[in-house]
Order: structure tokens, then sequence, then C-alpha cells
């Protein structure tokens, strides 16, 4: 990715106002020096009110507002719909009840440019971490494959309580749902499963492996959000 092609940032959300707000104004305060599409893809109902603040808090800072009213319901179903309506060739997936930390877009373009056989790149939640009890009793019961970017032997990503002890990018099988970004062309074909309906626990694991199919999967514990763990549910 070149900074000219610019970058689009898919809020998957449902009835999270307040959330949704507080996330685009994180979005607002970042400084890129590439085109940003900032697309909320809505499973809800949304007043027409929260619409106009939000574009009123990015279009001072240059960034295209895009707002997606969809049709078929649940979260994966959210995904397949942003890679279809993003006009950039770099996704990234934001939940709308996180804050973005200084100079993530810019870090992110950076780390695309320097691996440009990367179908995937993603960021970290600081909140989730590991203590040596938790990892003992992850691994017992196969939830943590002790290494920071390998699935489980049962297929879980309790590994992601090690990523905050990382200090450079290292590959991984899998990336993070609450911040995860990938070249729009890994995800092409992406389709709905019927194990993944609803709230779709899980999803982010299967966006992975789909784009690992044709490239590179990358965490950076540089990338960094917020997550506040909304009460409200989607």
């Amino acid at each position: 990715m070149t900074r000219r092609q610019g970058m689009t940032l898919a809020v998957c959300t449902r009835n999270r106002h307040d959330d949704l707000q507080r996330c685009a104004a994180s979005v607002a305060r970042q400084t890129p020096n590439f085109p940003v599409q900032v697309m909320i893809v809505d499973d809800g109902d949304m007043p027409d009110s929260v619409l106009d603040k939000i574009g009123r808090t990015l279009d001072p800072r240059g960034f295209t507002l895009t707002y997606y009213r969809k049709q078929n319901a649940g979260l994966l179903q959210s995904r397949i719909e942003s890679v279809a309506q993003a006009a950039h060739d770099v996704i990234l997936f934001l939940d709308d009840d996180v804050e973005l930390e200084a100079d993530y877009l810019s870090r992110l373009a950076d780390l695309y440019a320097q691996h440009p056989s990367a179908s995937g790149i993603g960021g970290i939640d600081p909140s989730i971490r590991g203590n040596w009890k938790w990892n003992g009793f992850a691994r017992l019961f196969l939830y943590d494959s002790g290494k920071p970017g390998k699935l489980s032997p049962s297929g879980y990503g309790g590994s992601m309580t090690r990523w905050c002890g990382m200090r450079e990018p290292f590959p991984t099988e899998y990336l993070l749902g609450c911040n995860m970004s990938f070249r729009k062309k890994a995800l092409q074909g992406l389709r709905p499963v019927e194990w993944l309906t609803g709230y779709s626990m899980g999803e982010d694991l299967y966006l992975s492996h789909w784009a690992g199919r044709t490239g590179e999967l990358w965490i950076d514990p540089g990338l960094r959000v917020r997550h506040y763990q909304s009460p409200v549910s989607r």
C-alpha cells in the first residue's frame, strides 16, 4: 500500500450511539496524509442527529463519511458488506466501542508499505493481559498455544494475552476483531457460514483464516486501542 491509495475504516455498529461518537472523535484526532473513508455499517437504527454530529466531527479533518444501512443482520454480514462497499484497498475494521491511540493510522500505513506481502495487519487491546496463573490454566485446557502468534491446538486465540509483552511486530495466525485490517483483495469472495450468525463470536478468526490464504498476517503491539467493552449488546 502507498499513502496515495488511502484506507477505509469500517465501523460495524448496532445502536451504540454514544460509543460510536467517541470512536469517531478518536479517528478525527488522527493525522494521516492519505485519504480516509470512515464507513459506518449500521445494523440498527441511527438517528439523523447522531449521524450529523459524527459528520461534523470528521469533516474538518478531511475524512469522507459514508453511511451504509445493512439489509442482512449479523456481524459477519457487516464485515462481508463492508468489503463490497469499501472505497480503498485497505480496510481497517474497528469496533464501535474503541478509541484509537495517537498516530494509529499513519503507523498502519507504514507497516503495509514495509510488508508488501501482508494480507492483514492488526493491533492490540492492552487490557487483555495474562499472568503466570492464567497462562498455566490456558495451556492446560488448550486455550493458549504458548506462542503469541499461534492458535492453540483446539483452535483458540488465548495467546493474545501475551501480545502486550511483545516489543516488535510479529507474524501471526489470527488478528483481534476490535482492530484488524486487511487488504481488500484478501477478503474477496468471503462468504457467510451457518455457525457464525448474530454477534458472530469467532468471526475474526474466520476472516484471519480467509485472508491468510493469500498472504502474511502481522500483529504490531504499537497499534493500540482503548477498548471500553460496551455493555450495550450489538
